[in-house]
């Protein structure tokens, strides 16, 4: 099934409208100290996040392993290359103000 070029312009606009609301982030890093994974976002808005509430698998890893993370997908993933691990921030967003990321 082909898709039309009137479905491409649509999503493209849904694209440019969430854009205008929905943050993205700019960094992030591993605060070692403290347990914490630490994200930076576009508009200034700094949230850090005990490593505990991040994936499962990653809940027992060494920490080290941890500090080379990288924002990916436009400013919705972060990804830990070494341990080929991702994750959605705003799934992992969702999982700070409500306690579970979702399925």
């Amino acid at each position: 099934m082909a898709i039309s070029e009137q479905a491409i312009d649509a999503a493209l606009k849904r694209g440019q409208d969430l854009a205008k609301v929905e943050h993205r982030a700019i960094g992030a890093r591993l605060d070692a100290a403290r347990s914490r994974l630490v994200i930076e976002f576009d508009n200034g808005v700094e949230m850090s996040t005990p490593i505990s509430l991040l994936l499962p698998q990653l809940a027992d890893i060494d920490k080290q392993k941890l500090v080379d993370v990288r924002i990916e997908g436009g400013g919705y993933d972060l990804y830990w290359p070494e341990l080929d691990e991702g994750l959605f921030i705003p799934d992992l967003c969702a999982n700070m103000t409500y306690g579970r990321l979702a399925a």
